[in-house]
């Protein structure tokens, strides 16, 4: 997307914030998937797996969540993506 050159700093400053904290950090998925890393460390494998899937509830529903939201057309040419 262009923008004129003389609103070039305007909308860099408000977009800016976004960048902040990293893509991934910005994903509802990250903190259920952290956790589940750190809480299966030094576990046997079939514990290791079990505290993945007790963590994946909410990843799932997120991931539901944004394919019925892209299914509607959000994220097609930046629509939806708020920039």
């Amino acid at each position: 997307m262009l923008i004129p050159l003389e609103q070039e700093i305007s909308r860099t400053l408000r977009i800016a914030p976004r960048f902040r904290v990293p893509p991934l950090q910005r994903q509802p998925s990250y903190p259920p998937d952290r956790r589940a890393v750190y809480d299966g460390l030094g576990l046997p494998l079939a514990d290791g797996l079990a505290v993945e899937a007790g963590n994946a509830g909410a990843t799932f529903a997120d991931a539901a969540a944004g394919a019925a939201r892209f299914a509607a057309g959000e994220g097609r040419g930046g629509a939806g993506a708020g920039v």
